[in-house]
């Protein structure tokens, strides 16, 4: 072999090494995640704080307090008070409502935020049938009635997203 080609070849294996050697740790990283899925999780978790996650659920607790009591009185003054179907729509919505007071105090009780995520999912199932109800009668509604509910809507979505959750459409 002449000076040239043990140089070349030198080079060549010093830079497949360098290749190699730079993508070690993320082929290690992603054997890791793959064996620990919560591994990769754990870092997202880590990426926000308790405080800004709170302020999403106190400002979703409380909206969703309002949208039920005047929704209660908007039923009262349309032509379904006192039918089966009044009852039914409150229904609904107290048990969004109170899904959303569990999700509250068991956040307050917890240290990580993250593991409030079965009481979010719990709220995400109970938004759905008053998402399907909105969605079907929300010509009769108020506007105002309307707004609140995109309002906790955009709400619920923007605290799935922070859960990796599926969002209500």
């Amino acid at each position: 072999m002449t000076n040239r080609t043990v140089r070349l070849t030198t080079v060549a294996m010093a830079m497949a090494f360098v290749m190699f050697g730079s993508s070690a740790p993320s082929l290690a990283r992603s054997v890791q995640d793959r064996r620990n899925p919560n591994q990769w999780d754990q870092r997202y978790w880590n990426t926000m704080r308790k405080t800004d996650v709170e302020k999403v659920i106190a400002r979703l607790e409380r909206n969703a307090n309002d949208f039920r009591r005047d929704l209660d009185r908007w039923l009262d003054n349309s032509r379904i008070d006192g039918t089966q179907r009044e009852d039914e729509y409150n229904n609904r919505v107290r048990a969004f409502e109170q899904a959303t007071d569990r999700l509250r105090q068991e956040f307050d009780r917890r240290d990580k935020w993250w593991e409030t995520r079965d009481q979010v999912k719990d709220v995400l199932e109970k938004a759905l049938p008053v998402a399907e109800m909105m969605r079907r009668a929300g010509r009769r509604y108020s506007r105002y009635l309307t707004d609140q509910w995109w309002t906790l809507r955009r709400q619920l979505n923007k605290l799935a997203a922070t859960y990796r959750l599926p969002q209500i459409n």
